[in-house]
């Protein structure tokens, strides 16, 4: 066999350095496509999470109008009953009634129940105002098919009630321009 050179040892011992650094970069580069997949992977897991999450809120949301738009309609349904009624008897109050107390009675109670829709309608207005105007719409329907106007609290007495009144049947249609109006903004 020859004799091996300085050069010779030279050549071998940067084979083997150049061996030993790509062996070591074989394995950074193994560890961090390692490192990169379990990213991806919780990345993912992240982002599927987050969907369940929105998902349950948006199911819960729906619930709560449903459930409010239910209780609504409750209310609407017995107004509704109670003007077909009123409806029925053709607003002849005189005979329906025998005297002024039983009329200012019921006009009164006819007050109190329009003015508690209008105050239920209110309380949700502003964080569900298109289904406020649904339901203020739906009560005018109300309102137009049983004739409902503001003389009809002519027979009351006290001219501050017959005043009320009257500004509460204003008021279903001012509510319904002021929330349709806040819409187009």
């Amino acid at each position: 066999m020859g004799k091996n050179t300085r050069w010779d040892y030279g050549h071998g011992l940067l084979t083997g350095v150049n061996t030993l650094q790509q062996r070591r970069l074989k394995s950074d580069l193994v560890r961090m496509q390692t490192e990169h997949s379990d990213a991806l992977r919780r990345s993912q897991q992240e982002t599927n999470s987050a969907i369940v999450k929105t998902t349950k809120i948006t199911l819960e949301a729906i619930k709560n109008v449903r459930d409010l738009q239910l209780a609504t309609m409750i209310n609407l349904v017995e107004m509704d009953m109670k003007l077909d009624e009123i409806s029925d008897a053709a607003w002849d109050l005189v005979n329906y009634f025998k005297d002024k107390h039983e009329r200012e009675s019921f006009l009164k109670g006819l007050y109190f129940d329009l003015k508690r829709e209008m105050d239920f309608i209110r309380t949700f207005s502003e964080d569900c105002p298109e289904f406020a105007i649904i339901q203020l719409e739906r009560l005018q329907q109300i309102i137009r098919q049983n004739g409902l106007t503001p003389d009809h609290f002519l027979f009351l007495t006290n001219m501050d009630d017959i005043e009320k009144a009257q500004n509460l049947i204003q008021s279903v249609d001012d509510l319904h321009y002021q929330i349709t109006s806040s819409l187009g903004d």
